[in-house]
């Protein structure tokens, strides 16, 4: 008998196959960003947590975000669309060339990203914070036109009271009147290739300087179609301005650039708008959305390929909508049973990251604490 007991191994190797366990194999495993172990290069908020199961589980077939939690304490903007732009030259009717509109005629007004400590910088500067209603924007925004930090690190793009941002009641919408009777006035198209070239070349530089400021959150780099003209309701593409201008655009394209302007031009060669105007206000397009963001994606390091956004990001374990006002909490419960099935066999850690609309990473403060409920199969 003693021989035939020498004779089994004495390491079982496990078979995933057939392993079935009552310790290693929760249906439900809850997770909290209270038990992150994921050191972070940011010490008042965080993108993304990590956790580490005290039992992992074994031989996983599918997994599924069941619940989340996720507190808002945000800003009704986004910090990296804080930035507004606008034109202006001193030839009243039509720009004669493309030189008209070049980067010495661009400009801009900011809000302060809302992670700045105004005891720091100045309580004087315009922020990004919760924003109870239009009028309170507009508030703020006029405060952005009078005092800019920027200004003083010698960037020439920001003139003090150069417009003023009104809100229309009747029609729901936010205006910009330019101030100065000498010049003609049009914002910027959010595609304008002008704003990225200035950005890149004076703004961030100065940006810089708000060492060691920046150093928590990092400088507030605009995303490419992403800028407070959009956020605003200031909706018209642009684009390089050559499209616009000359022979070689066309006439639908010179249209939309001609309306743009005020006050509205009126000049031989140039079709003439339906009603000329010699006001300066601007009105924008649609209205003003001050959603912080609507969704949060919730990706995690081992989906893989289980699944995919249309910008190709894989790894994504679901798109929560944020279905609550701001400083509330958004709640998700995920009905069907959309499982991801391309994932590892045996999970011990669980690391998860938030992205935004606009697919940046989406910071919460250290205050606000996200519960999640994941489903796992073993079938």
């Amino acid at each position: 008998m003693e021989e035939l007991i020498e004779q089994f191994p004495t390491v079982q190797e496990f078979n995933d196959s057939i392993y079935k366990s009552k310790v290693y194999q929760p249906d439900l495993v809850a997770i909290s960003s209270l038990d992150n172990t994921l050191p972070s290069n940011n010490p008042f908020a965080y993108a993304g947590f990590s956790v580490r199961l005290a039992r992992p589980c074994l031989n996983v077939k599918k997994v599924r975000l069941i619940r989340a939690a996720i507190p808002t304490p945000l800003p009704s903007l986004p910090d990296n669309e804080l930035f507004f732009w606008y034109y202006r030259y001193t030839n009243a009717s039509v720009p004669s060339s493309v030189a008209d509109l070049n980067l010495n005629n661009l400009y801009f007004v900011r809000l302060q990203p809302s992670w700045v400590p105004p005891e720091i910088v100045g309580t004087q500067y315009a922020y990004n914070r919760t924003f109870t209603s239009y009028d309170d924007l507009v508030y703020e925004l006029n405060r952005a036109t009078t005092n800019e930090w920027l200004s003083l690190q010698g960037v020439q793009q920001w003139i003090s009271g150069d417009i003023t941002f009104g809100y229309d009641t009747r029609f729901n919408k936010i205006t910009v009147t330019g101030n100065n009777s000498a010049y003609t006035y049009i914002i910027a198209g959010q595609n304008d290739k002008n704003i990225t070239t200035i950005f890149n070349s004076v703004i961030q530089p100065a940006i810089n300087v708000y060492t060691p400021v920046t150093g928590w959150f990092g400088a507030p780099n605009p995303k490419s179609n992403t800028s407070l003209n959009y956020r605003l309701g200031f909706t018209w593409t642009g684009g390089n301005l050559t499209t616009f201008i000359g022979s070689g655009g066309g006439s639908q394209l010179r249209n939309d650039f001609y309306n743009m302007m005020r006050p509205v031009p009126y000049s031989t060669g140039w079709p003439q708008a339906p009603y000329p105007s010699a006001t300066r206000t601007m009105y924008a397009q649609t209205y003003a959305n001050l959603v912080n963001t609507q969704n949060i994606t919730i990706s995690v390091d081992w989906a893989g390929s289980s699944s995919q956004d249309s910008a190709g990001n894989s790894g994504i374990l679901a798109v929560v909508p944020l279905n609550a006002a701001n400083n509330s909490v958004g709640f998700f419960n995920n009905i069907p049973s959309d499982y991801l099935e391309k994932i590892p066999t045996q999970i011990h850690e669980v690391r998860v990251s938030f992205k935004d609309d606009a697919g940046n990473d989406l910071y919460l403060p250290n205050t606000a604490v996200v519960t999640m409920d994941l489903g796992f199969s073993y079938l």
